[in-house]
């Protein structure tokens, strides 16, 4: 696993999956594709309250 404070790599889902260390978190990842239909994107926030990186789940573009 490379260093998940590294803002220049951008993890994998898998690789983040290692970090979490929790049977359910890509379980959970599943259930959110196909339930809402949506992919996760994976993004660095910069913003001042806490740095690191969030998984975000998007909607394909064009849908509501």
């Amino acid at each position: 696993m490379n260093d998940i404070q590294d803002k220049n790599y951008c993890h994998a889902i898998n690789e983040i999956s290692e970090y979490v260390r929790n049977p359910f978190f890509m379980e959970f990842c599943s259930e959110i594709r196909e339930m809402y239909q949506c992919t996760e994107k994976v993004e660095y926030s910069s913003c001042s309250w806490e740095k690191g990186w969030n998984i975000k789940w998007k909607k394909a573009d064009g849908e509501l």
